[in-house]
């Protein structure tokens, strides 16, 4: 019966078992006694695998997931996971088993009251808003949404009266893409300037594709509704340098997209990108709603699609030759 709603994303395991992610609370008609919400684990052959703990799942959508060293990162739309219902923002880490991984915190205690534990998530990080995508960028965890402020908590702090314990939320303005350290602190060396700030990211909604390998190694391709990057005029689509600048030599000098780009494939043989949305223009030639462009952003004029019209693309696929 599969899932009854919508797999965000899906990672494929070592062992031939499959992760998947998304917006349902129901696979296989496991989840009718207890919802299996937004993650399930399941065999080579599809059949569900009930040794993977999740607990209460995450209480809210998952977009993405990614495996990094011992542990399983999630990201997208959620505050709480497994026994934890706080003290989560869109990100949090969980171990191979499936169960969220905690710490220890000994809480503020007034005089005469006894010392105790409280358990809170280890990776402390995450942001006011939706996580896309997560990725893994030089051992580190690259998270691209459309949030404005990274958030961090300290544990274990009074309140201002010194009456009871209390957790302090901290946060730093950093649009759509930033990097986390595996502790879940942010890196600022990183999409960061001398002065401190963070870049300015688009004025719009963004998506993004991310080069693990290859001669793009490390770059990220941003699309979306913006027509605005890091203060520069970019028309719905960007990539920036593995270090998280602009990338000057993607679509030198052209003006890109005349409206808003909604899926971007890469094809690792040809070194090419597909390209759909809403716009009927790129760099000033008609390209309606689909188009090719090369690795250096500039339009593949050998690419012809027929004519759309009266709708609009989205749908992503995965597209290679062979």
């Amino acid at each position: 019966m599969g899932t009854n709603n919508t797999v965000s994303d899906v990672l494929f395991l070592e062992d031939g078992k499959m992760i998947f992610a998304g917006s349902f609370t129901n696979y296989n008609n496991k989840g009718s006694i207890r919802p299996i919400n937004r993650l399930v684990r399941t065999f080579a052959d599809g059949t569900y695998d009930a040794s993977f703990r999740i607990g209460t799942g995450a209480n809210n959508s998952l977009n993405s997931i990614l495996k990094l060293g011992n542990y399983y990162y999630l990201a997208g739309s959620f505050s709480g996971y497994g026994q934890r219902n706080t003290d989560i923002s869109n990100l949090t880490r969980i171990n191979l088993t499936g169960a969220i991984d905690t710490m220890g915190i000994k809480p503020f205690r007034r005089p005469g009251q006894p010392d105790t534990l409280k358990y809170y998530p280890t990776f402390n990080g995450g942001f006011d808003g939706n996580v896309g995508n997560i990725y893994e960028s030089e051992g580190k965890v690259l998270a691209t949404g459309n949030f404005r402020y990274y958030i961090r908590r300290t544990y274990g702090k009074p309140n201002k009266l010194e009456t009871r314990d209390t957790v302090i939320l901290d946060s730093t303005e950093i649009r759509h893409i930033a990097r986390m350290n595996l502790d879940g602190s942010l890196d600022k060396t990183f999409r960061f300037g001398s002065d401190g700030k963070a870049f300015p990211g688009g004025n719009g909604a963004v998506n993004t594709v991310y080069h693990p390998i290859g001669a793009q190694k490390g770059k990220i391709v941003v699309y979306g509704t913006f027509n605005r990057f890091d203060g520069e005029a970019k028309g719905y689509i960007t990539r920036l340098n593995a270090n998280g600048t602009l990338d000057p030599t993607f679509n030198t000098g052209g003006t890109g997209a005349d409206y808003n780009v909604n899926s971007v494939t890469y094809n690792s043989v040809t070194n090419k990108y597909i390209v759909v949305g809403a716009f009927s223009k790129y760099n000033g030639a008609t390209s309606v709603k689909i188009m090719m462009l090369n690795a250096n952003g500039t339009l593949d004029t050998s690419f012809q699609p027929k004519i759309f019209d009266g709708v609009t693309l989205s749908t992503r696929y995965s597209w290679t030759t062979v």
